[in-house]
C-alpha cells in the first residue's frame, strides 16, 4: 500500500507538473515577440513540435497567432501542440506512478482514517485538470472547426510523435494538409470524451489502500486482466466510498450528455478524413494520410488505391470500405438520442450487424459453414439483434454512471471465470 510520504510526494509532484504546465498556458507570450516574425514564431513551434515538447510549442504558435489569428499555420501548429500537451502530461503522471513504487503492500499508514488517507484526491485531480488541459482541449475543438470548413491548407513538419508509456499512437513527418486536421480532431475528440468521463464523475477513493498489479508480459491475456478485475471490484465495493463513479450531481448528466457525442465525434471525423484525401489531386508521397494512386492518374480511385495512415497502417480498398463502415455504424451510434442524430426518431443501438462491413472488409466474412473445401453454406453476415442503447446510455445518463455498469461487467466477468 502506498506510504503517506509517497501520496505526499505524489501529489506534491502531481500539483508542479500541472502547475507548469499552467503557468506556460497563462503566462505572457514569448518576451521578444513583438521582435519575432511571424515565420520565425512558426518554425520555433515547429521546432518544439520535432523534439516532443507540446507545452513550449503551444507557447510559439499562440504568439504566431496573436501577430496572424488567421494563419492556419499557426492554428494547425497549435492543433498539434495541444493534443501533445495532453500526451506528454499522461506520460509523465505514469512516469511518476512508476517511479513511486505504488505496487509495493504492506506498509502501515499510521491509523489515519479513510477520509484522512485520501484527502479528496478525485475532487483534487479534477479541479487541476480543469485549470490546466480543459482550455487546451475546448481551444483545440474551436480551431479545428475553423481548419475544417476553411481552405485546404499545407504545413510542413520534420517529425511528429505521440506516445505514451513508450507506446507509439502516431509517428507522422513530412506534409500535413486538411486530411490530417480530421485526424487530429477524431484524436482531440477522444481526448475530450476522456476528460468528460473524469469530470462527469466522483473519482474519489483511498488510494493509500490502492495496490496495483505487478506487471508480467509473459502472462496470458487473460490472467494479466484478472487482478486488475479483482482491484476495479475492491475499489467498487469498498464501503469507505460508497460514491465513487456514481454521477456527480451538478454537471455529471450533461457531461456524460457531451461523452456521447465525442464519442461519436471520434468516428465522423475519421471518416471526413478519408473523404478529403479522396479529393486530393496533389502528390501523395509525403502525405499522412494518403492514397497509392495505382494508375498514377493523380486521383484517388476507391476500387484500387490502397490508402496508408503515417508509417501505422496500410489499408487495401475493401478494408478502408469496411474502416469507412464501421466508422458510419459507430457515429450513428454514439450519436444515438444526442442533438447530433440525424434520425432521433429511430434507434440505432450496437449490434453485432454493426461490424458487418469491417469483417466484411477484413475477409473475416463470409463463413464458410462444413466443408471448407465443399462449404453447405456461407455465413456472410452478422444478425442485428441482440442490440445495446449505447447513445442512449450517455444521453439520458442514470444517477449511478458507470458504477452500475461496471459492477454487472464485472458480474458477467465472474461469471466467464468459470468457463475458463
Amino acid at each position: 500500500m502506498i506510504s503517506k510520504h509517497a501520496r505526499n510526494t505524489f501529489l506534491i509532484t502531481f500539483v508542479a507538473i500541472c502547475a507548469m504546465l499552467l503557468l506556460s498556458s497563462c503566462q505572457e507570450q514569448i518576451d521578444d515577440e513583438n521582435e519575432t516574425s511571424l515565420s520565425e514564431l512558426i518554425s520555433i513551434g515547429k521546432a518544439y513540435l520535432v523534439d516532443g515538447n507540446g507545452v513550449s510549442a503551444a507557447d510559439a504558435f499562440d504568439s504566431a497567432r496573436h501577430i496572424d489569428a488567421a494563419s492556419t499555420d499557426a492554428q494547425f501548429g497549435l492543433m498539434l501542440a495541444n493534443v501533445m500537451q495532453f500526451t506528454n502530461l499522461v506520460d509523465e503522471l505514469l512516469m511518476i506512478v512508476e517511479e513511486l513504487d505504488i505496487i509495493q503492500s504492506g506498509q502501515q499508514n499510521g491509523g489515519m482514517s479513510p477520509q484522512a488517507k485520501s484527502g479528496e484526491l478525485g475532487d483534487f485531480i479534477q479541479e487541476l485538470l480543469d485549470d490546466v488541459i480543459l482550455t487546451r482541449i475546448v481551444q483545440t475543438e474551436m480551431l479545428y472547426h475553423d481548419l475544417a470548413i476553411g481552405p485546404e491548407f499545407n504545413f510542413q513538419l520534420d517529425r511528429y510523435a505521440l506516445s505514451i508509456s513508450g507506446i507509439t499512437l502516431v509517428d507522422f513527418a513530412g506534409e500535413f494538409d486538411k486530411a490530417d486536421a480530421h485526424f487530429i480532431g477524431s484524436l482531440n475528440a477522444s481526448i475530450c470524451g476522456i476528460m468528460n468521463l473524469v469530470f462527469a464523475h466522483n473519482l474519489n477513493f483511498d488510494i493509500e489502500n490502492l495496490s496495483l498489479p505487478s506487471p508480467n508480459p509473459e502472462a496470458a491475456l487473460v490472467d494479466t486482466l484478472v487482478p486488475w478485475v479483482d482491484l476495479l471490484e475492491s475499489l467498487l465495493t469498498s464501503t469507505s466510498y460508497p460514491e465513487f463513479l456514481l454521477l456527480l450531481p451538478e454537471g455529471g448528466a450533461t457531461k456524460m450528455q457531451q461523452i456521447g457525442v465525442d464519442f461519436g465525434n471520434i468516428f465522423s471525423r475519421l471518416n471526413l478524413c478519408f473523404s478529403q484525401m479522396g479529393q486530393e489531386t496533389d502528390s501523395q508521397q509525403d502525405d499522412q494520410i494518403r492514397y497509392q494512386d495505382a494508375n498514377n492518374n493523380g486521383h484517388y480511385n476507391e476500387q484500387t488505391d490502397a490508402v496508408l495512415i503515417g508509417e501505422l497502417a496500410v489499408f487495401s480498398p475493401s478494408e478502408r470500405a469496411g474502416v469507412v463502415s464501421f466508422c458510419e455504424n459507430m457515429a450513428a451510434v454514439f450519436y444515438d438520442g444526442s442533438l447530433l442524430d440525424d434520425n432521433p426518431g429511430f434507434s440505432d443501438p450496437l449490434t453485432p450487424a454493426s461490424f458487418n462491413g469491417l469483417l466484411t472488409g477484413f475477409g473475416v466474412l463470409p463463413i464458410p459453414v462444413g466443408d471448407p473445401a465443399a462449404p453447405l453454406f456461407y455465413f456472410d453476415k452478422l444478425p442485428a439483434w441482440p442490440g445495446v442503447e449505447v447513445g442512449y446510455f450517455f444521453a439520458y445518463p442514470d444517477p449511478d454512471g458507470l458504477r452500475s455498469f461496471l459492477l454487472e461487467a464485472i458480474e458477467l466477468w465472474r461469471l466467464l471465470e468459470q468457463w475458463m
